[in-house]
């Protein structure tokens, strides 16, 4: 016999007093019934709860009831059955769980189950939620914690009252939990959650309660704050909730869903007394089930890569013993026969078209596109800009949620791009925007993701985003030598291989929510050139991909064409002097003291896209001096001599840090960056766009087929020429963090 308690804030026919302010529960409830089997199978392995691997060991008590409680979290991406399917498979794997548990199995979400996914946007589907909520109803679980992703139809539908959200809702076989997001008037609960829900089961009443973060109203491009509603302090909340489950519910066991990540989990557990589990997500960190002041804690990594499985030891009415572990979706599970039969002719009728051949760089993972460039990132950014005929396009970093490779993939190899590989990266329903922008304000743009690193380091910021048609450096640190230097400054900024123009105005491609001012970025009341309605980032990918038919890994190489360029110290230009002598060319750079060391790699690279990669470098500690050798003649790749006036030519040396290096894992080493030309060209004077509109006068498009076909953008080069040689009046030297193999993935998001 399974009972099934659940409570909410007022919400119409509930009826439920609220005490004191809006996060108040009151002890009313609705009962409803749900039936359950509890087959008698045997035991299950545990895992220690303070090992931060894998490895269990059996505490099982011979007293109390054994009671598992499996979870997982952050599954939306792969609610279009990407790849081998793991979603498919995880939902086999749970009903093994309840199949052979020793005892009662409870099953619970921890949010962002709902989006982003490959299918979303398939016009073959009457909702783009269809997919998870059918994955879900499959699934289902006990109980569900709202999260961001669960309001991305709604943010991008600009409906009111979460009309979207409430029919996802109405359609789901389980409840919907949130106790600290109310109406501001009246303190009713987001339309379709709950408070807590009560589910009694072999004897066990468990009670499960939601939370979520401040940062919900940001991530989901604030329409939480835009429909009335505020998010109360999660604490606050969650003692109430616990307060209410404990005295007035009787619950044996009490678990909260949090979406809130590791830390903040950690930081409920140590301030909210009579939490026995939590199920935590959207950082999506790999956390074997571990103890923090008696809560037993887990989380996976997303994409239904794996289940969280708790074993609780419930003696009258208190948990004796927790443990648990991370159980891996492998393809040794079957996928789930109901699912196959929905989701494989879906896959095949819209994610198998195939677009183009490709060959890429080595694979870096989704993360790098939060800190550097990626070749992800530059083939989506290059495929809006060549799709719109824009100057530059930018998108951010959280609007990319998968790379445009297969998931074996070797550097070098051939593959074919499908539509589902452009549909799983780019699987928000965002559409395509051009503005217009004035260079100062381009120049604030890029500015506006240059964001700190991370908050237990002092390693400076990184740039979440990814561009094309433009270049530009940024200085992370403010205390950088040079006075005019400080943290965020944006230096170097070029549109198409020219030093962009303050004054000049240039077109910019971009999504509809960075457009909207979404992440930070200053573009909200910034002219509108062009506004395609019908047609989201990847219809905009897809058109250019299928116009080009094949891609060459130079056009997309984090190397040779390195878009955003870190510096941290800029010194005298006295510190370099440039030599040619029997055929070699060699530049000798009086380093900076925090220099330690070189790695034996170093290239010149311009602004146009040449690049010269040279090993003969060498760092001589009794001088403090770094010097790099290359063949003159290598030097011809370059345009226009590399120190005449406008080359923007650069010298970029790997180097240790004695300051910065070692503060950041992800970071293998720094590089010391010389100005290769005797001065900077002057900027072009016109006030003309580079590439004219139409009086900024905006217009409508409504698909792919109706705008104007996707054409290769070709870029203006600098044709100044300047004094032959290698003699240089004046450089500067700065040193320059690249981002060698980067797979840091920071919070957020779209």
């Amino acid at each position: 016999m399974l009972v099934l308690t659940t409570a909410t804030l007022p919400t119409g026919a509930a009826g439920v007093a609220v005490e004191g302010d809006a996060s108040a529960l009151d002890s009313s409830v609705q009962s409803a019934a749900k039936a359950s089997a509890s087959p008698d199978v045997t035991a299950a392995t545990l895992q220690s709860d303070e090992a931060d691997g894998d490895a269990g060991n059996d505490t099982a008590s011979a007293n109390g009831t054994n009671v598992t409680l499996v979870g997982f979290n952050d599954i939306g991406k792969a609610a279009a059955g990407s790849g081998d399917d793991k979603l498919g498979r995880m939902i086999t794997l749970i009903d093994r769980e309840r199949a052979n548990a020793s005892g009662p199995v409870f099953v619970a979400g921890g949010g962002d189950e709902l989006s982003p996914h490959a299918l979303r946007n398939y016009d073959g589907l009457e909702h783009g939620y269809e997919p998870p909520v059918t994955a879900m109803n499959l699934i289902d679980p006990d109980a569900e914690v709202v999260q961001n992703h669960e309001l991305d139809y709604d943010e991008d539908a600009g409906t009111n009252d979460f009309a979207v959200f409430e029919a996802v809702a109405n359609e789901s076989t389980y409840p919907w939990l949130l106790a600290n997001v109310v109406d501001e008037e009246t303190g009713e609960n987001l339309p379709g959650t709950q408070n807590y829900t009560v589910v009694e089961r072999g004897g066990v009443r468990v009670g499960f309660f939601g939370l979520t973060d401040e940062a919900i109203n940001a991530k989901s491009d604030g329409v939480i704050e835009r429909n009335g509603y505020t998010v109360v302090d999660p604490t606050t909340a969650a003692r109430r909730t616990v307060d209410t489950l404990r005295t007035e519910e009787d619950v044996d066991v009490v678990v909260a869903l949090a979406p809130v990540g590791i830390p903040d989990s950690k930081n409920l557990a140590q301030n909210v007394d009579g939490i026995d589990a939590l199920i935590s997500g959207d950082d999506q960190q790999r956390y074997p089930p571990q103890t923090t002041n008696g809560v037993l804690i887990g989380e996976t990594t997303g994409k239904a890569n794996a289940i969280i499985r708790m074993e609780l030891t419930v003696d009258d009415g208190n948990v004796t013993d927790a443990s648990g572990e991370l159980v891996n979706v492998t393809t040794d599970v079957p996928r789930n026969d109901s699912w196959q039969t929905y989701i494989n002719p879906l896959r095949e009728e819209y994610l198998s078209t195939e677009l183009a051949t490709a060959v890429m760089p080595e694979h870096t993972g989704v993360g790098s596109s939060y800190t550097d460039d990626s070749a992800t990132g530059h083939l989506v950014t290059d495929g809006v800009r060549g799709y719109t005929g824009a100057d530059v396009a930018v998108t951010n970093a959280g609007g990319i949620r998968d790379t445009l490779y297969p998931s074996d993939y070797a550097a070098g190899e051939e593959f074919t791009v499908t539509r589902g590989m452009v549909t799983s990266t780019l699987s928000f329903g965002n559409h395509i925007v051009v503005v217009e922008v004035t260079g100062a304000e381009l120049r604030e743009v890029v500015k506006s993701q240059i964001t700190p690193l991370g908050m237990d380091n002092q390693y400076g910021t990184q740039t979440q985003q990814q561009v094309s048609g433009a270049t530009f450096e940024w200085v992370p640190h403010s205390d950088s030598s040079s006075p005019e230097e400080g943290d965020g400054t944006i230096r170097d900024l070029t549109v198409n291989g020219e030093p962009v123009n303050d004054s000049a105005t240039y077109t910019l491609a971009t999504n509809s929510y960075v457009a909207g001012g979404g992440s930070g970025y200053p573009l909200a009341d910034k002219p509108r050139v062009t506004v395609y309605n019908e047609t989201t980032m990847a219809d905009g990918v897809v058109a250019y991909l299928q116009n080009r038919s094949t891609i060459a890994a130079a056009e997309v190489d984090t190397e040779s064409d390195d878009r955003m360029r870190r510096v941290d110290t800029a010194v005298d230009t006295d510190a370099v002097d440039v030599t040619s002598d029997d055929g070699r060319t060699t530049v000798t750079i009086d380093a900076p003291s925090r220099v330690t060391g070189v790695s034996g790699t170093a290239a010149f690279a311009d602004r146009n896209g040449g690049y010269v990669e040279t090993t003969t470098v060498a760092y001589d500690d009794a001088s403090g001096t770094v010097t790099v050798s290359v063949p003159t003649g290598d030097l011809d790749a370059f345009e226009t001599p590399v120190t005449a006036s406008g080359s923007g030519v650069d010298l970029y040396v790997a180097y240790t840090d004695s300051a910065y290096s070692s503060q950041y894992e992800n970071f293998e080493s720094a590089v010391l960056n010389a100005d290769l030309d005797d001065g900077v060209a002057e900027p072009p004077t016109s006030t003309a766009s580079p590439n004219p509109t139409t009086d900024g006068a905006e217009t409508t498009q409504q698909s792919p087929s109706q705008s104007a076909t996707a054409t290769e953008t070709t870029e203006s080069r600098t044709t100044a020429t300047g004094v032959p040689g290698f003699g240089v009046a004046s450089a500067v030297v700065a040193i320059a963090a690249l981002l060698f193999g980067v797979g840091r993935r920071v919070r957020r998001e779209n």
